[in-house]
């Protein structure tokens, strides 16, 4: 399963909702409709062998993510900041949801009794679940566990398309799902392939006053 805006068509629904009000997502979902029946991202791009199966899941994922910026941009006339931050929201909480759904995430008061070695393993094991980065567990000073991406489809997918400034929008789906409170893991990421890095240095700290070795 994939989480894109279809599976996740309740909850962009709240969020448009909550941004636009009700005639303002209703507008939208009608503009959305039509932009989809001829609205084509990636027929420009030339590929001489077929797309990897990779390619195609990233595609399938970033879309609808294209489609609505043009919506909210074009269609309603929005700031291009408005239209970013109504992304933003969107993108973050269903790519969040996505990871979760693919890690298969415990309930946060069974994570919390994990050691720190059994939360190492996975996490290690989580990373096999994603098909859009190719990702090495490495060491880091100051984490108890750490990997590198060394290439993401999305960044990829967006650079060719001439809309470098959409790729950031993914990273943030795993700061709105690390960021909560109740899960208590410090996530950090000094340096991304959005941002022109050659990795996305990911570097986790667990909590330990709950758990032991």
């Amino acid at each position: 399963m994939v989480f894109d805006l279809k599976h996740s068509f309740p909850l962009a629904a709240r969020i448009l909702k909550e941004e636009l009000g009700v005639f303002g997502m209703l507008h939208c979902f009608l503009c959305f409709g039509w932009r989809q029946l001829w609205q084509k991202p990636f027929a420009a791009l030339q590929r001489q062998n077929p797309i990897s199966p990779a390619e195609a899941l990233t595609r399938h994922q970033l879309e609808p993510v294209l489609i609505l910026d043009a919506v909210l941009g074009l269609d309603l006339k929005l700031s291009q900041e408005r239209t970013r931050s109504v992304l933003k929201r969107i993108v973050g909480e269903s790519g969040a949801r996505f990871i979760q759904f693919a890690v298969k995430n415990p309930p946060p008061e069974a994570w919390h009794q994990k050691s720190v070695s059994a939360k190492n393993e996975f996490a290690q094991k989580g990373l096999q679940q994603f098909f859009n980065a190719e990702a090495e567990v490495v060491s880091a000073p100051n984490a108890h566990f750490a990997f590198d991406v060394k290439a993401c489809h999305f960044v990829g997918l967006a650079r060719e398309l001439g809309r470098p400034d959409l790729a950031p929008l993914f990273c943030g789906a795993d700061e709105t799902l690390f960021n909560r409170p109740e899960l208590k893991v410090l996530m950090t990421r000094e340096e991304t392939l959005a941002q022109g890095h050659d990795r996305c240095a990911f570097r986790f700290q667990w909590d330990e006053s709950e758990t032991s070795d």
